[in-house]
């Protein structure tokens, strides 16, 4: 089976304690890509230095500093839709897919073979991914929770014509699920492949003060129109099962 050409693009900052497991990672897959665009959103703890460092033995490597704006705050939002967004526009490389990668993912040798496969054997995979695990609290890896039938926004796969089919991501809190609607309303499918595991070493909003984190997530509720009755439901259940 031939399996389609992809491209990574990762908006990253302050990941110099983590980033090197990833770019460990995607360099030894066994399907690799064609290009990967790294993307430094305002990092002061050598990101950027550690992502040219690998750039300059590989030149399928790209790395891009941060905007002249940029200033040092963390956000989860739009800010890093900008970011990727700028990294896909400096793909140069032909790729039928693209990846949205996190900097502080581990990925299994052919986990890129595996998700490009999925796409390959259904013209209709517009997301796909693995699952994502995280540390658990009595040490070891846990499953993140996320929804049975959704990809985790650390690790999506697009094809580039469902990415576009949608109109792209928008740049919102709530993009990792308003992407996956506007999918499914065109036809796509939203492929989460639960048997492929990477392991995510930084928590969901762990960057971020508690209450910050919490209110971009109310921000993301109103925006993606839930219905009170079901945000409030959805909220206690997190409260309950998260940390």
């Amino acid at each position: 089976m031939d399996l389609p050409a992809y491209a990574v693009v990762s908006p990253v900052k302050d990941e110099a304690d983590r980033l090197e497991h990833t770019l460990r990672s995607v360099c030894e897959q066994s399907h690799r890509p064609v290009q990967w665009v790294i993307v430094d959103d305002g990092s002061s703890d050598g990101t950027r230095e550690l992502a040219k460092s690998w750039a300059e033995r590989k030149p399928w490597i790209t790395v891009l500093g941060p905007e002249p704006a940029t200033d040092g705050e963390r956000a989860r939002g739009g800010r890093v839709v900008r970011a990727f967004e700028r990294g896909r526009a400096a793909l140069s490389e032909p790729h039928d897919v693209v990846v949205k990668l996190d900097g502080d993912i581990e990925l299994p040798t052919g986990y890129f073979a595996v998700v490009a496969g999925a796409f390959a054997r259904d013209p209709c995979a517009g997301i796909v991914g693995g699952r994502v695990l995280v540390p658990a609290r009595a040490g070891g890896w846990e499953p993140e929770r996320v929804g049975r039938h959704t990809v985790h926004g650390a690790i999506k796969a697009y094809r580039v014509s469902c990415l576009e089919d949608f109109g792209g991501l928008r740049p919102s809190m709530g993009w990792d699920g308003i992407d996956e609607y506007g999918a499914r309303a065109r036809g796509w499918l939203v492929c989460p492949l639960t048997e492929l595991a990477s392991l995510h070493y930084g928590l969901r909003g762990g960057k971020l003060p508690w209450r910050h984190a919490r209110w971009e997530e109310g921000v993301a509720t109103h925006y993606m129109g839930y219905l009170w009755r079901w945000a409030l439901v959805r909220a206690t259940y997190r409260a309950i099962v998260e940390r």
